[in-house]
């Protein structure tokens, strides 16, 4: 029997994104993955965050 998950995050920034990522990443049978983000576009502040941490650019859905 499939079971059905469905996975809310919080925010379309850097961490919101990696999570999905790593979430997708699985491939679990039955996954449905939510982000909600106040601004009209994701990732926005990827690039900000690439400045602090090195190699987090790869971890942005959109590089």
């Amino acid at each position: 029997m499939q079971q059905n998950i469905h996975v809310a995050i919080i925010g379309g920034g850097p961490s919101g994104l990696f999570m999905y990522k790593r979430l997708i990443e699985r491939n679990i049978a039955g996954l449905k993955v939510s982000i909600f983000e106040s601004r009209k576009q994701l990732g926005q502040e990827c690039l900000t965050a690439t400045k602090c941490h090195t190699g987090a650019l790869d971890e942005c859905i959109g590089s």
